[in-house]
C-alpha cells in the first residue's frame, strides 16, 4: 500500500490527553513528523490501508490527507 501524508486533529475537549492520543495514533500506524500540542494537531504519514484504524482512535476528531500544489514562477507565461 502507498504511504500518504496526513494532518490529524485531536478533539478540542481531549487536548489534556494529547500525549496519550498521539501514542494511540502511533499504535494505529501513524509515523509522526510533527506534534503541535497547543493547537491539537499532528502531522505525519500512514499507509493508506491504515486510515480507518487511525480515524477510530479515541480522541481523534479528523484525519485529512495533506495536499500540495505548485505555482508557476512569477515571470512565466502561465499565470
Amino acid at each position: 500500500m502507498a504511504e500518504i501524508d496526513v494532518i490529524v486533529s485531536v478533539d478540542e475537549g481531549r487536548l489534556h490527553d494529547f500525549a496519550k492520543i498521539v501514542k494511540a495514533m502511533r499504535s494505529a500506524g501513524l509515523k509522526v513528523d510533527e506534534e503541535m500540542a497547543a493547537v491539537g494537531v499532528v502531522a505525519g504519514s500512514v499507509e493508506s490501508n491504515a486510515l480507518p484504524k487511525l480515524r477510530q482512535v479515541d480522541g481523534v476528531a479528523q484525519v485529512e490527507q495533506s495536499r500540495s500544489y505548485n505555482l508557476a514562477p512569477p515571470h512565466s507565461d502561465v499565470q
